[in-house]
């Protein structure tokens, strides 16, 4: 870890906090449920709902990213489409059916401007989180009223 701590994958398996690092995710993957694809990301079927993926994309550059990344830094939703496709919520890419976007609360965690990672259950089990980050809010739309 950055600060001299050892952590083993076993415990980022159980401590969701450890796998909000980018650090952790890449040297536990499976731990993190983080394990890189590698089919490229395809177009949500018609009339399939808009939500990101929770593992990692492989880019044409070999690495890879997750939209944890792009929650992170929105420049990857910029730079690679791969991103913006396997990230639309985050990226806010999500497809428009008629004159609305479809609404579904994202999968896995978003990354807060704080470096915590919250899921749209923790937002669901603590509605303040829904009145204090607008993250959460654009990441968790049907548990924080916004469809």
């Amino acid at each position: 870890m950055p600060n001299g701590r050892q952590k083993t994958c076993a415990q980022a398996h159980t401590s969701a906090n450890l796998c909000n690092r980018d650090v952790v995710i890449a040297k536990c993957p499976v731990s993190c449920d983080a394990c890189p694809s590698t089919s490229p990301p395809t177009s949500p079927p018609e009339g399939d709902t808009c939500k990101d993926n929770f593992f990692q994309v492989l880019l044409p550059n070999g690495k890879s990213k997750s939209c944890f990344n792009a929650a992170n830094n929105p420049q990857l939703c910029k730079k690679w489409t791969e991103v913006a496709e396997h990230c639309p919520l985050v990226c806010g890419t999500c497809n428009l059916q008629g004159d609305s976007a479809i609404c579904e609360d994202g999968e896995g965690k978003i990354i807060l401007p704080n470096g915590l990672g919250k899921s749209c259950m923790q937002a669901q089990n603590n509605p303040s989180l829904c009145g204090k980050w607008t993250d959460i809010q654009e990441f968790c739309p049907v548990t924080c009223e916004r469809c």
